[in-house]
């Protein structure tokens, strides 16, 4: 009886200092730190992150990248100092969505890139971009 009461004293003290998980978009080394299991690197830092179709599912002070050739993107800060949507780029590096569009101009053969971020419908990209499908067919993103 000492045995268990004792044990029960352990677990009850235990779960009372038990660490808190972290949360969405705060920096991590191991998935376990996570309240979704999730820790990877988005934009050049480990983060919480969950999987995402549009800024609108990460939150007010996070953005959705793009994860490769993936259907979906990750949640992550975005880089405040990149190109935002719209703007001219060479390469994804360069926007803060981390996402550069490039599209063959038949008039000139030349490639125009401009910077972008995947979406779910319309309305995630804002203004006159409309949401459409492209990058390996599987992600949906803002076009010009």
């Amino acid at each position: 009886m000492r045995q268990t009461t004792v044990c029960f004293a352990l677990l009850l003290l235990a779960s009372l200092f038990a660490c808190e998980k972290k949360k969405l978009g705060e920096q991590c080394v191991k998935h376990a730190e996570c309240g979704n299991e999730q820790c990877i690197t988005v934009v050049k830092q480990r983060v919480c992150t969950k999987e995402c179709h549009a800024d609108v599912e990460c939150g007010a002070e996070l953005s959705c990248f793009v994860a490769g050739s993936a259907a979906y993107g990750y949640c992550g800060a975005a880089d405040k100092t990149s190109k935002r949507v719209g703007e001219v780029c060479e390469n994804s590096s360069e926007c803060d969505h981390r996402l550069c569009v490039q599209n063959l101009n038949a008039a000139t053969g030349v490639k125009e890139g401009y910077c972008s971020k995947i979406c779910d419908n319309s309305k995630d990209c804002g203004g006159s971009k409309e949401c459409g499908s492209g990058i390996g067919g599987s992600v949906k993103f803002c076009k010009k």
